[in-house]
């Protein structure tokens, strides 16, 4: 697969970063149906799914406690999760870091191959892009693929709030 796919596989996932916060946005992303398990969740719990699975895969990119703060991969997961989930700007991430704008939207390229890599093992494109994970980041990876799956299988289901505080102001009536 030519490296242009994998540009657009890394413009989605930066779009569906920028939006994590917003699951209705992402019920219908182009990323969101990338992602098999997903995709295959049910259409009310897809966002949900999708900004679940996008934290875990941030989240199994931390190198570790024992990891020395100023190592490349700990940088680079660093600036992944203050863009994605602290929502800080790159020049805020690039002064607390203590690194340049530059080499900060460039750690943020490099993480987003990483989080592809955790994301879409299989793509062609990703595969193409060789993103070197170490043996522990193989395994979280292999975990957070496992997680998604079972979030896929969970079932959702509607529930009529006023029923539910009905039932909490009964019971709290009897105890009272």
């Amino acid at each position: 697969m030519p490296t242009s796919n994998l540009s657009g596989l890394l413009r989605e996932l930066r779009n569906a970063l920028a939006h994590m916060d917003e699951p209705l946005r992402l019920e219908n992303h182009p990323l969101t149906r990338r992602i098999q398990y997903v995709a295959d969740a049910p259409e009310v719990s897809r966002g949900q799914v999708s900004r679940r699975v996008l934290r875990l895969g941030i989240e199994s990119l931390d190198p570790g406690a024992g990891t020395p703060v100023n190592a490349p991969e700990a940088r680079t997961y660093q600036v992944l999760y203050r863009y994605a989930i602290a929502k800080q700007s790159m020049a805020m991430i690039a002064a607390e870091l203590d690194i340049g704008e530059r080499q900060a939207y460039r750690d943020l390229r490099q993480a987003m191959a990483a989080l592809a890599s955790v994301l879409f093992p299989e793509d062609p494109a990703v595969q193409e892009a060789n993103v070197p994970l170490s043996a522990a980041g193989r395994s979280r990876a292999a975990h957070v693929r496992e997680e998604i799956e079972r979030l896929s299988r969970e079932q959702y289901q509607d529930i009529s709030l006023s029923e539910l505080l009905a039932g909490v102001v009964d019971s709290g009536r009897r105890l009272a």
